[in-house]
């Protein structure tokens, strides 16, 4: 018989946050769960570091060519994210990445993306559960992609205050040769 698939994607991620020295200081108890009973695939690279061709890349650029959509797209429907082409050397500041996102890392009860990720988990535990409820004996292949940790880097206060006083080690990165 074959297994269902869960893939969780998580957006500009590095897989050293889940190195065995740096998990431990992280609140992430389902997704010890997870890795526990899953695959975690620690040698893993992307063709780009960009979030959207990385997942084009991932899913070998069948991105709308699922069964079924659960989700919305995450961009606003102005469009107010696209440069204007009228205007090709202006640039959408808020939009492009910089340093700001970092510095500017902190707290926020609300964002598109965390917004998007609330719609997410909620449409996946939802079909998860529909899905342990149906007759069709096929597995299934189930893709949650979320769009955090993605600048801009905020969280809501209840997990912020998680990492006040948390010291998690830095990456061990090997001298170039």
């Amino acid at each position: 018989m074959q297994p269902n698939i869960l893939i969780v994607m998580l957006d500009q991620m590095s897989s050293v946050l889940l190195d065995d020295d740096r998990i431990d200081a992280l609140h992430i108890p389902n997704m010890r769960r997870l890795i526990a009973r899953g695959v975690k695939f620690d040698r893993a690279y992307t063709g780009s570091p960009l979030c959207t061709p990385a997942r084009g890349g991932f899913m070998t650029g069948q991105l709308h060519g699922f069964e079924e959509r659960l989700t919305t797209d995450i961009y606003p429907a102005d469009f107010g994210w696209t440069p204007d082409w009228q205007r090709p050397l202006e640039r959408v500041d808020w939009w492009y990445h910089n340093l700001s996102s970092v510095t500017e890392a902190g707290i926020a009860e609300i964002s598109n993306q965390l917004e998007f990720d609330d719609e997410v988990a909620y449409q996946a535990k939802l079909k998860l559960f529909q899905l342990a409820r149906r007759q069709d004996p096929r597995p299934f292949c189930l893709t949650v992609s979320f769009t955090h940790p993605h600048d801009p880097y905020v969280a809501r206060r209840q997990y912020w205050d998680l990492y006040e006083h948390a010291r998690i080690p830095l990456p061990r990165v090997p001298a170039l040769s």
